[in-house]
């Protein structure tokens, strides 16, 4: 992804990339929404945010842009943005390209701020921090300053905490960013991880960024390869099978238990329905957040081996 939004800044197809970066404060790093210009700017922004980002807020800063603009986001944001797009056509003019990032869901600030806690991290000291980083499938690194790195290996770290997915990223239905120009995944495929490489995959939806991905292709010496449509479901298969698959039987329980849900015309398997494994979940969700918020979740974690033990020795 980031050497797309490069070439696009490089060759002046467009002036400017909304993207986000770490601002990192007293209270630790805080995402910040802003408009890249330059190589360094994009380099400052990369790295995938786990957390809730306001990509969107200071929109009237991006119809005020001089110049064209590339929009870096997730599948939940570009769906935003094509909203806004509709009530304010200036946004069509301005932005050329849109790129999302597959994306499962994630959590809020507490699970961060949790984790901080478990490794005893300063927040005001921390000068460098990644959610993910250092190879396929990488690590969480969290630098302080005078202090060695804390790598957390990716994503165990999601099981150091009782916090679950967003209540709306669990009603998601778009896994791939079905909305924008280009999505970007990784390549969970036995083919592409016991190769040694780092590989994403890639869907292009339009016939103006598969122009430019093909010239990227000639120039840039960088390895390409097709791939079946079935490969990228078994890359993405868990992804897909909570939006897709098991979407219909989270909406039916959760109507059944009178809790809001978003009306959607399609974009899910309709027929597919076990009550019984939502249910299960749903209960899950809610008593590990119990315990969680007590405080018992980590020790209980470590009897059930949920977590690797020297994280929790930390």
């Amino acid at each position: 992804m980031p050497f797309l939004a490069y070439y696009l800044l490089k060759e002046k197809i467009v002036q400017g990339v909304l993207t986000v970066k770490f601002d990192y404060t007293k209270n630790g790093p805080v995402p910040k929404p802003f408009i890249a210009k330059t190589k360094e700017d994009l380099i400052s922004a990369q790295g995938s945010k786990y957390m809730p980002v306001p990509l969107l807020q200071n929109i009237d800063e991006v119809i005020k842009f001089p110049g064209k603009l590339a929009v870096i986001g997730t599948p939940c944001q570009i769906a935003g943005l094509r909203l806004l797009q509709q009530e304010n056509k200036k946004l069509n003019e301005k932005i050329k390209f849109t790129i999302a990032n597959f994306c499962g869901g994630y959590r809020d600030f507490r699970e961060t701020e949790r984790i901080f806690k478990i490794f005893n991290v300063k927040k005001e000291k921390i000068k460098e921090f990644s959610y993910r980083g250092n190879g396929q499938p990488g690590t969480m690194t969290i630098q302080q300053k005078n202090a060695k790195p804390i790598q957390i290996s990716y994503p165990d770290y999601a099981r150091l905490t009782g916090y679950t997915k967003y209540y709306r990223c669990r009603l998601c239905v778009d896994a791939t960013g079905e909305l924008a120009d280009v999505s970007f995944g990784d390549a969970w495929h036995p083919r592409f991880i016991d190769s040694g490489k780092k590989w994403s995959f890639y869907i292009c939806r339009s016939k103006e960024m598969e122009a430019i991905l093909n010239e990227i292709k000639e120039k840039s010496g960088a390895n390409f390869e097709l791939i079946s449509v079935e490969e990228l479901v078994i890359s993405q298969k868990g992804n897909l099978t909570t939006k897709k698959e098991r979407q219909n039987s989270r909406l039916k329980l959760y109507q059944l238990m009178n809790m809001y849900v978003p009306h959607f015309d399609g974009g899910f398997n309709k027929h597919a329905t076990n009550l019984k494994l939502e249910l299960k979940v749903l209960v899950s969700h809610k008593l590990f957040y119990l315990l969680e918020r007590t405080r018992l979740y980590l020790p209980l974690a470590k009897i059930l081996k949920r977590v690797n033990k020297t994280y929790y020795e930390v």
